[in-house]
């Protein structure tokens, strides 16, 4: 029976790096009988290589409305295509990391469905899920909304709200994920540097299909998704306040605000948490049961389902001396490009103005040559003139 894997996530774990990697080599890929195209369907929040968004996300106009007639078609659209994708490979890959928390919020109604298609159209749904540590997975998800331009509150006040932490159940939609296509047809990958094969995530992710990570595999350079440091993302937080349109996200602005915070963070790295051990432990134990149980059902382990540990550094804090001259470096940072884009305009407005004299020498050069040339050719024509006078003069003479 033909396969249709949905890598579903969960957010904030590499998903835009198997996505964009998966789409650059949808060429090898369908040499191994896999499928991973892109959708003709485009998303304002969504990237291109998102293929699997038409299977449960909303789509919106400018003004924010929903449009539900054009989700039908795009659904059954992309279910079209889906088919056509078996017709040569024997599985198919869609991925969209907000699938996790559809299922979530619907009851797993909308996988039931797509089921139920499949059934009728000789396919099955297998679920890919990576899993990472419920602490390390608000604080990224923070810092992204940040990056994005919302205008949130600190960290610990974040890390409280009610919404957000159901996200962290994973043993509660795991269970949703299960009822609907059974145990055996869900993958489940730990987001830890130490479990992945090959020591990162693509390898770990060709690993499900049997495959290996080669050279023959095109690789972007570009790192999808870089993260701010604790100190920068505050600063931008904070920046992300005088937003005349807080509901919008990645404006000009806060691009821009973003774009500092990255390149400083690259630089300094990071040198702090936002918990301490004991809060770390407090907040984890609210999961340690679903993880456990996560643990030995998908992995045959007892115990935690994460090992990684928490780095030893000092907890962030508004008061710290980084902070104090990470405030300085990202101001004068902005100072300085702010400096280079004068500086940058400045040269053009002198190659603009060197261009405008290269300009006027060349009009009037034009201007010169043309009255020369109609002064010579008035000099041809008086010339002329003379010469037809004399030649009607001769012929004059002989008629006499």
């Amino acid at each position: 029976m033909k396969e249709l894997y949905l890598h579903v996530g969960t957010p904030k774990t590499g998903t835009s790096a198997i996505q964009r990697f998966c789409a650059d080599n949808s060429a090898i890929l369908e040499r191994e009988a896999i499928s991973y195209r892109k959708m003709p369907f485009r998303y304002r929040d969504a990237s291109a290589v998102r293929n699997g968004r038409f299977l449960m996300g909303p789509v919106t106009d400018d003004e924010g409305n929903r449009d539900e007639e054009e989700e039908k078609i795009r659904y059954t659209k992309g279910l079209e295509l889906v088919l056509e994708q078996f017709k040569t490979c024997d599985k198919v890959i869609l991925s969209d990391e907000s699938l996790w928390l559809y299922v979530h919020l619907d009851n797993g109604e909308a996988l039931r469905k797509l089921c139920e298609f499949g059934e009728a159209h000789g396919f099955v749904v297998k679920i890919i899920v990576y899993l990472r540590r419920q602490d390390e997975f608000i604080a990224s998800l923070w810092r992204q909304k940040v990056k994005e331009g919302r205008p949130l509150g600190e960290y610990r006040d974040y890390g409280k709200d009610g919404h957000v932490r159901k996200r962290c159940s994973y043993c509660k939609t795991l269970t949703v994920f299960r009822d609907v296509v059974g145990r055996e047809n869900i993958t489940v990958r730990r987001f830890e540097r130490n479990k992945f094969v090959g020591g990162s995530i693509l390898p770990d992710f060709l690993d499900i299909f049997g495959l290996k990570l080669t050279d023959e595999y095109v690789m972007d350079n570009e790192v999808m998704n870089l993260s701010t440091n604790n100190d920068y993302t505050n600063i931008q937080r904070i920046l992300n306040q005088l937003s005349p349109h807080p509901d919008v996200i990645f404006t000009n602005q806060s691009k821009y605000f973003a774009d500092i915070a990255l390149r400083l963070s690259e630089k300094d790295g990071e040198y702090s948490i936002l918990m301490d051990e004991a809060q770390t432990e407090q907040f984890m134990s609210t999961y340690m049961n679903g993880n456990h149980k996560i643990a030995k059902e998908y992995f045959g382990e007892d115990g935690d389902l994460f090992t990684a540990k928490q780095k030893d550094l000092p907890v962030w804090s508004s008061d710290s001396q980084h902070f104090q001259e990470s405030i300085i470096k990202y101001f004068g940072q902005a100072l300085l490009d702010q400096q280079g884009r004068m500086e940058a305009m400045q040269g053009r407005i002198k190659e603009l103005e060197a261009s405008q004299n290269e300009l006027k020498l060349a009009l009037e050069q034009m201007r010169t040559e043309l009255h020369s040339d109609y002064v010579q050719k008035g000099w041809i024509r008086r010339q002329i003139s003379r010469i037809g006078r004399f030649a009607r003069r001769i012929v004059n003479h002989f008629k006499r």
